[in-house]
């Protein structure tokens, strides 16, 4: 690295990794420049830098970027990535070959990529946008108008891995057709999307909907779910509804679900059928309302204790967050965003007649509870009445 008035040089450089090689050159100062060559590197290397993306498979081409102070940057990179997989609690994706190619200038920006399975094309997507007028050329990026589409009928795991859910999976056939057009920050589209024998699982709760069908179109800035079907143990769940795919409005949704019997949750310590209807509701930059009226009959759910140890938290321990004051330890963390999906306000009637089953650490009992949750999804607030049926507790040798 040579310093050359006021400019650091990056003279041609490889680094050699345990999977493949990089070779960089470049500069630092008022302008900002990098050429690099990726020889076979493993994605994995990635894991470590952001634990929890479960990425897999080898990369191999070229990224070249130029940036004068705040000047539009320039971009050129293509890259072939071989058995790209995503792994989760839940699978492992199926492999994909993707061969991508993508330049930003100004006044230009284009991208195109094709997606391979065992050899077969599976998918492609053409885009290009036309970054105008003035500001930051982020901010230019995301007014610019956009045109292009994508086409892709083959494995829902291999799309659905893209979303970056951890403990969840999608298998089955999936069709999507879709030309977009529009914005970057406010895309319209006009296409459809279709899936059969679809099977959906989440680890967590041991949730699963088998023969899930999905029927939807998207509509301009909506993606339409026409029908969603899907069996859930013996019972089943339907829904329909709309999803706005723009961000400036932050996604509003909404979305009618009915549970018919549906089994929700089959893991170890819980145990969940439901009937009922409940409704997401999310309005232009306000957090999701989750309402309605669910009946429970028959819900198992066993005390599991972790153990009689305990780690004392200390209290007054400062450090620094990435923007903002130092937080001490005990304050209330940040409200979520409005325009995302994480934090989910709540108005639920959850009513269990019988068959409510709470057994562990000695304790068989059947329950009957009316229950009104408010409150978000991350504090919940819980009121109504809980009686005993029937039960029995051992402690001590004695019943």
């Amino acid at each position: 690295i040579i310093p050359r008035r006021g400019t650091y040089e990056l003279l041609p450089t490889r680094l050699v990794l345990d999977r493949g090689s990089i070779r960089l050159a470049g500069s630092f100062g008022r302008t900002l420049s990098l050429q690099s060559r990726i020889d076979g590197i493993d994605l994995t290397l990635l894991n470590a830098f952001a634990p929890g993306l479960g990425l897999g498979g080898r990369a191999t081409g070229s990224i070249d970027f130029v940036q004068a102070g705040g000047a539009f940057p320039r971009l050129d990179a293509s890259l072939a990535v071989r058995n790209f997989t995503r792994t989760t609690a839940a699978s492992v994706s199926r492999p994909l070959d993707v061969n991508l190619v993508a330049r930003l200038a100004p006044g230009v920006g284009t991208l195109r990529a094709v997606m391979r399975t065992r050899g077969t094309v599976v998918g492609r997507v053409q885009a290009a946008i036309q970054p105008l007028g003035s500001g930051s050329w982020t901010r230019r990026i995301a007014g610019a108008p956009l045109r292009g589409g994508i086409r892709y009928i083959g494995p829902a795991d291999a799309l659905f891995s893209l979303a970056g859910l951890a403990d969840q999976s999608l298998a089955g056939p999936l069709g999507v057709a879709a030309d977009f057009s529009g914005r970057v920050e406010r895309p319209a589209l006009q296409g459809i999307v279709r899936g059969r024998n679809l099977t959906y699982a989440n680890a967590t709760y041991g949730t699963r909907l088998t023969d899930l069908a999905l029927q939807g179109r998207f509509t301009g800035e909506r993606l339409q779910i026409d029908q969603l079907t899907a069996n859930a143990g013996d019972g089943t769940v339907t829904g329909s509804g709309t999803v706005s795919l723009a961000a400036a409005s932050g996604y509003p949704a909404n979305f009618d679900l009915s549970l018919n019997n549906a089994r929700l949750a089959n893991s170890d310590a819980l145990r969940v059928t439901a009937t009922g209807n409940v409704r997401l509701l999310k309005a232009a930059n306000q957090p999701p309302v989750l309402t309605g009226t669910v009946r429970l009959p028959a819900t198992r759910y066993q005390i599991v204790r972790q153990g009689s140890a305990q780690v004392p938290e200390l209290t007054g321990v400062r450090f620094k967050p990435p923007r903002g004051r130092p937080r001490v330890t005990g304050d209330t963390p940040p409200a979520s965003a409005a325009a995302s999906f994480g934090d989910v306000r709540l108005d639920l009637n959850i009513v269990a007649p019988d068959e409510l089953f709470v057994s562990g650490m000695g304790l068989e009992s059947e329950w009957r509870a009316n229950l009104r949750v408010t409150g978000t999804s991350q504090d919940p607030r819980i009121a109504g009445t809980v009686d005993l049926v029937r039960g029995s507790l051992g402690f001590a040798g004695r019943s």
